[in-house]
């Protein structure tokens, strides 16, 4: 195979199979144990020996064990655990408890929330208070499930149900709201290694909206409280031409960031805090994500900005969704997915494969043109019995096929024509000889004579031909020497130069993974860790010094959130290589 090769699963995206057909790769089956691969995209995750016999030139679009902190349960767990440890940097995760294990905590909790409360008010107001304004109330969500499925939100325990492990978390009853609407970002993050940790993050991304304005006295409409597109696709306002939204509930970051603008809303430190966020999260689960070279992973981080302009986390989807429901999808995700193959490294191969196709297009082309001139010619054999050339037209029909199967030099086509000759003077001989001995038999007695299949070797090339669908030779040494050594060495030299162009990918990806560590940027992927000299070296085998890395992260914070405008921000931020 001339160029790239890939497996995508049947569940996986279109845009997938598409854009890497458009870039000139070609897909094989993925059930293909015969061919090699270079590129494998599924939806679920992999066997661990699928990664752990690859070659080294083959990647695979999941770590092992890379999921943890996308299931909403084990997210919470952890999240508590680093909380715990390192403080008040990690309060940007909502309240949260997992259902049945710590109901019990969870019940103190609210109990807890709903007395201090009222303490709070004074009694003639209690009466007047409405509970639904309240900060008590929580959403739940099965630990397990995406696109919205199961999720509702409650403000009484009695309505807590669940069949199921389950994530009780403190309602943000304050986002920021867009013309009365809620939204969140879908932010989407690359890891391309954990060991050390490099994550880089696409600058532009979706912002999902609510298809309803935003209240909090009707709880159960999904489409006010809920963005997910899977469902507000199906609200009844989905199509109508909302104010300043317009219609369909999906914007580019690029137009949420220019209408903060308008209203001078500092975007820079909103996308300090997310990104620290993202860091933050991977850096709970990188320990545990076993040292491989040949993966990566593309996350979707699910964030909320409340009207203080806090973001805070709702939760990481592992194999975000992929698939166009408006044309925002398809400006946003086409270059995502174009980016990332570069951020790989396959743009560097793909340069490899165009020249080599190239120089091989030009070379075919001039052997075509030096030898039209003999193609227009009639192939001439010479025979024994005339110093001539018999003339193709001449030849007799099974010859002429056989000049057509064989391709050799004159001297193995005069051994062919004259074996096959004798082979067929023979075998007339042979068939006369039994007719008339038939005959005879015939004539001396009327019962007939038992069917004997000919011999094959007998037979003629136009009976061997009727047997067979394609015209072959009756021995194996009736193929010349020459045309054996010609298949078997097309069939070597093919298989060299695959081991060659996989040696040549290797070395490619190798030497991108060595100089993408000085490249900040790659398409609209920016690096944002490691950002200095200090976390590089906190990332580096397999231990993280997660203290440095946060002790880092805190100091970098406080310089850029320090800075009284956007251009003392910058550079401030020229350690974090390219973290705008």
């Amino acid at each position: 195979m001339s160029s790239l090769t890939f497996k995508v699963s049947d569940s996986a995206p279109e845009v997938i199979r598409n854009i890497l057909l458009s870039r000139g790769w070609q897909e094989i089956d993925e059930d293909d144990q015969y061919h090699y691969h270079h590129l494998w995209w599924k939806i679920a995750r992999f066997r661990l020996n699928d990664i752990q016999y690859a070659l080294p030139w083959q990647y695979f679009n999941h770590f092992p064990n890379a999921n943890i902190i996308t299931r909403k349960d084990t997210l919470t767990r952890n999240l508590k655990r680093m909380k715990a440890i390192y403080g008040t940097i990690f309060d940007y995760f909502p309240t949260s408890f997992n259902l049945p294990n710590e109901y019990t905590r969870f019940v103190r909790e609210f109990s807890s929330r709903r007395s201090n409360h009222q303490q709070q008010q004074p009694q003639e107001q209690q009466s007047q208070s409405n509970d639904l304004q309240l900060t008590n109330l929580w959403i739940c969500k099965p630990a397990d499930l995406s696109r919205g499925r199961g999720i509702f939100i409650f403000k009484d325990l009695t309505e807590l149900t669940y069949d199921c492990s389950a994530v009780v978390q403190q309602y943000i009853t304050n986002p920021l709201l867009i013309s009365g609407y809620k939204f969140d970002l879908r932010l989407y993050v690359v890891v391309t290694s954990f060991h050390p940790l490099t994550i880089y993050v696409y600058r532009d991304g979706l912002v999902r909206f609510s298809t309803d304005k935003f209240n909090l006295s009707c709880l159960k409409n999904v489409y006010s409280h809920l963005t997910n597109t899977s469902i507000n696709k199906h609200g009844p306002s989905y199509s109508k031409d909302k104010d300043v939204l317009g219609p369909g509930c999906k914007w580019t970051f690029s137009q949420l960031w220019n209408y903060l603008h308008n209203r001078n809303i500092d975007t820079h430190d909103i996308w300090l805090k997310i990104n620290t966020i993202v860091i933050l999260t991977l850096l709970t689960q990188a320990p545990t994500v076993p040292q491989v070279s040949n993966c990566f992973e593309l996350y979707g981080f699910d964030i909320l900005i409340d009207d203080n302009l806090k973001p805070w986390l709702l939760e990481v989807n592992f194999s975000p969704a992929l698939s166009f429901d408006c044309q925002t999808d398809l400006e946003v995700k086409v270059p995502l997915l174009n980016d990332l193959f570069d951020v790989l490294g396959f743009g560097e191969v793909e340069k490899l494969f165009k020249t080599t196709n190239n120089d091989s297009n030009n070379a075919s082309h001039d052997q075509q043109g030096q030898q039209s001139s003999h193609d227009n010619k009639p192939i001439q054999l010479t025979t024994g019995d005339h110093s001539g050339y018999v003339k193709y037209d001449s030849c007799d029909s099974e010859d002429h096929e056989l000049v057509e199967e064989v391709e050799v030099n004159d001297k193995a086509r005069r051994k062919i024509l004259r074996d096959k000759k004798h082979q067929h003077r023979q075998s007339s001989n042979i068939d006369s000889q039994l007719s008339s001995k038939t005959t005879i038999t015939q004539r001396k007695s009327s019962t007939k004579l038992p069917h004997i299949a000919p011999n094959r070797r007998n037979l003629t090339t136009t009976q061997h031909q009727n047997l067979n669908k394609y015209p072959t030779l009756s021995n194996i040494q009736d193929i010349p020497t020459q045309v054996v050594n010609k298949m078997t060495g097309n069939r070597q030299k093919r298989r060299q130069t695959r081991q060659q162009q996989n040696q040549q990918i290797r070395m490619i990806l190798d030497r991108w993974r060595t100089d993408a560590k000085s490249i900040n940027q790659i398409g609209n992927y920016v690096k944002i860790f490691p950002f200095n000299q200090a976390t590089i070296k906190s990332s580096k085998g397999d231990t993280i010094d997660s203290k440095t890395i946060i002790r880092e992260l805190i100091k970098v914070n406080k310089q850029l959130l320090s800075a009284l405008s956007v251009n003392s921000l910058k550079q401030a931020n020229n350690q974090l290589a390219g973290l705008f």
